[in-house]
């Protein structure tokens, strides 16, 4: 059976974005915004967002408070904060903490 050539050429085109994807960003942080996209949306969240720092808490056990959301990934950068933008703001959280940079 011959498959069509667009579907070929489709093939290597979504490819070839994910591993620029993947090897823009990493590994890690690929896995961790893969998580980030699939976990519940809650009202009234409070997101801390960041690098390593952020993300090496637990940070609403610290804080005694469920709707505390960790969204930090370790080595993560500017880019990849603006690049998951979307998946951070989708829910409207009440607060936003931002640790980048460092």
């Amino acid at each position: 059976m011959k498959v069509p050539s667009i579907l070929v050429l489709a093939f290597v085109f979504f490819s070839l974005i994910s591993l620029s994807q993947e090897n823009k960003f990493g590994t890690y942080y690929n896995q961790r915004l893969t998580l980030f996209e699939k976990l519940p949306d809650t009202k009234g969240e409070i997101i801390f967002l960041g690098n390593s720092i952020t993300d090496g808490c637990e940070w609403s056990e610290l804080l005694g408070n469920p709707n505390v959301k960790n969204r930090g990934i370790s080595g993560d950068t500017t880019e990849g904060v603006l690049f998951r933008l979307n998946e951070v703001t989708r829910s409207k959280p009440a607060k936003v903490f931002l640790l980048i940079g460092i």
